[in-house]
């Protein structure tokens, strides 16, 4: 790449092109590069981004090709939470503030709905300045490409930070788990999901346990298979039941891996991350396993 990133976005183009954007390496950082799979090779973008994202800013690709990015964080300054947001046009290359967010947020998640507007919902709140993570939120709002703007809906039932967010095949949204700020931070096992007719969310049965860092993958089955974040065994979540069941064990319990469906029947493929039960503080692992 051209600069040297961790805690970046990365998003998949409508051309097969991954736009790499933001992040931190003991510098500011407004950069972003192309991978382009056709010649092995990353190129910087023509423009850099209008505002400095180091951490917990999330992407979105649109329908109409450009992608959005929302909120984050401004490390190692420190100077605050940014409630912008901004369009990325591969066409051109360049970064374009859009509409402002009416809460600061950093690791909101972002779902592309299927009317084409986007779910942004949670994250931690903090003040221009203080670089603190203040709590959570519970408030969500939806951007609307056409106008360029964000509204404010219906809040969750829980304010969440690092929660997963899964569009069903209905058009809902899963939301699981995360973590709830208050001064700390305490994993939760409950789970909603946001209903896009009345723009309102529905509370549904609990994970057996409480996972952040997690992920959430949807299966052709319909259902969305729960992996890591806090305990080896995984759940997976059954919309017509409206709850989780608990599946099988992980090899090793795992935070902050990724977790990738394989095509034709192929299972999850699940990577590295942190064992956080081991004792041994965060020690992380190379390893990977496939989820049947």
């Amino acid at each position: 790449m051209s600069t040297t990133r961790t805690r970046h976005t990365a998003t998949l183009l409508l051309d097969g092109t991954v736009l790499l954007a933001g992040g931190d390496n003991s510098t500011t950082v407004t950069t972003a590069d192309i991978y382009d799979p056709s010649t092995d090779s990353f190129h910087a973008t023509a423009g850099h981004m209008t505002t400095v994202r180091a951490s917990g800013h999330s992407a979105v690709g649109l329908p109409n090709g450009k992608v959005l990015i929302a909120g984050g964080d401004y490390p190692p300054t420190n100077q605050g939470f940014p409630g912008t947001a901004e369009v990325f046009d591969p066409v051109t290359g360049t970064f374009t503030a859009t509409g402002v967010m009416n809460e600061f947020r950093e690791a909101p998640s972002v779902t592309l709905l299927n009317d084409g507007t986007v779910l942004v919902a949670g994250g931690g709140a903090g003040s221009l300045g203080s670089g603190i993570d203040q709590t959570s939120l519970n408030s969500v709002e939806l951007y609307d490409p056409a106008s360029g703007t964000f509204a404010l809906v219906r809040d969750m039932a829980v304010a969440r930070t690092y929660q997963t967010a899964t569009l069903l095949n209905d058009g809902s949204v899963l939301i699981a788990g995360g973590e709830q700020r208050h001064g700390c931070c305490m994993p939760l096992p409950n789970a909603e999901v946001y209903l896009p007719g009345p723009k309102s969310f529905s509370t549904v049965g609990s994970m057996a346990f409480p996972r952040v860092f997690h992920n959430a993958t949807l299966l052709a089955t319909g259902s969305v298979h729960v992996i890591g974040g806090g305990d080896a065994i995984t759940e997976i979540y059954s919309p017509t039941q409206a709850g989780f069941l608990q599946s099988i064990s992980l090899q090793l319990p795992r935070t902050n891996h990724t977790a990738t469906l394989l095509p034709n029947n192929g299972g999850i493929l699940v990577c590295g991350g942190i064992l956080p039960s081991l004792g041994l503080g965060n020690v992380v692992t190379a390893s990977c396993e496939i989820v049947p």
